[in-house]
This record gives C-alpha cells, sequence and structure tokens, in this order.
C-alpha cells in the first residue's frame, strides 16, 4: 500500500464531528474519528477558532474518499500547511491559548 499522496484539510471547527466520522472511513489505522480539533485555526491566530485542520498521507483509495467527503471546506494536494493557511486567510492558533 502506496502512501503516495499528501492532503492538507481544513474543516469548519462547527463541523468537527461529523469530519471526524468521515475521517474514520479514510483513516482506518484507529484514530481517524479523532482527526480533527486538535488544531486549532482562525482568521487573525487567537481564539475562537473558526476552523481546525490537518496534513495526512493518503494512498489513491483513500484519496478518493478524501475527495468525495462532504465537511472539507478545502482539500489541498500539492503545496504546504503554510500555503494552504495562507490561501484560506487562516493563522493556527498557538497551543499555549487556553481553548475552551
Amino acid at each position: 500500500m502506496s502512501y503516495s499522496n499528501q492532503a492538507i484539510i481544513i474543516v469548519p471547527w462547527a463541523d468537527i464531528a461529523a469530519a471526524n466520522v468521515e475521517a474514520a472511513t479514510w483513516d482506518t489505522g484507529g484514530s481517524g474519528d479523532q482527526t480533527f480539533g486538535t488544531v486549532r485555526l482562525s482568521t487573525d491566530g487567537n481564539e475562537p477558532a473558526t476552523h481546525t485542520g490537518c496534513c495526512t498521507r493518503a494512498t489513491d483509495a483513500m484519496k478518493i474518499l478524501i475527495d468525495g467527503a462532504t465537511n472539507p471546506s478545502a482539500v489541498y494536494w500539492t503545496g504546504s500547511w503554510a500555503e494552504a493557511l495562507l490561501a484560506e486567510s487562516l493563522v493556527q492558533i498557538p497551543p499555549d491559548i487556553e481553548g475552551p
């Protein structure tokens, strides 16, 4: 099985639960249902978080499932995490800032 694709996936904060259900269908390694929610994003890097995201390696079969997912607001198959955040006008909230 070749994990030849890299996906950067951005999800609205309000859709975390549904996005994690979908992630469990493509990430069958046991933690797909916990994919989204750790990384907190907003337009200015401060709370409240408006989005979350992940970067994952994917097989061709996983790529098809990710492309068909309904909850991501954006999926990038090329570029870096920094480029994806810039394109979405989002900034990562530093982990030392208390979340909700």
